[in-house]
């Protein structure tokens, strides 16, 4: 009989979510997509006891930090991850990031999948920033219409943003967040 030993989940990689807010006037003075304050956290949630709490110090952080009181929810989608949601400007990515932070130093870092930031232009055009705390890296999330992607635009960011924000090199790692906060599909 042998044995295996189950690897430890890999931590939370926070060291470059700022990654997020660096490529948004990149992407406002090339492609004209702007954010509109959207932005969330997508984690799984577990059976841990200390978990309902963790989750409601990241809210509450949320919703109170800095000297005006923000909005922020919480938010259950259909396939089975909870969004923390915020919507500010400017501050809508360090926000995020001491969200994280409160599950990071409650050793709750390995549920956090990515965190997003959504981007409208004037046009029809959306897209979404997609930080994956996992591997550190960021890709760009384009939907058209329900379950159609733009992957020209999608490319696009890519170019603006590449070599100077850590992009996913991996495309078969950009996956779709259908449905995310903030989003149209």
């Amino acid at each position: 009989m042998i044995l295996r030993r189950r690897s430890a989940p890999r931590p939370a990689d926070l060291d470059n979510i700022d990654s997020l807010a660096l490529a948004a006037p990149l992407l406002e003075t090339e492609l004209g997509l702007i954010s509109p304050g959207t932005g969330a956290i997508c984690y799984y949630r577990n059976h841990d006891r200390a978990f309902p709490l963790v989750e409601s110090s990241a809210h509450d952080l949320l919703t109170h930090y800095g000297a005006n009181p923000k909005s922020a929810e919480i938010r259950h989608d259909d396939f089975g991850f909870t969004w923390l949601v915020a919507w500010r400007n400017p501050s809508l990515v360090t926000d995020l990031r001491a969200a994280s932070k409160v599950f990071a130093d409650n050793d709750l870092g390995a549920q956090l999948l990515c965190a997003m930031t959504v981007l409208e232009s004037s046009g029809e055009a959306q897209a979404t920033l997609v930080y994956l705390f996992k591997r550190g890296t960021v890709y760009p999330f384009a939907p058209r219409a329900r379950q159609i992607r733009d992957n020209r635009l999608e490319l696009a960011i890519k170019d603006v943003i590449e070599g100077r924000v850590p992009v996913e090199s991996d495309q078969a790692r950009w996956f779709p967040v259908w449905g995310a906060p903030g989003m149209r599909y």
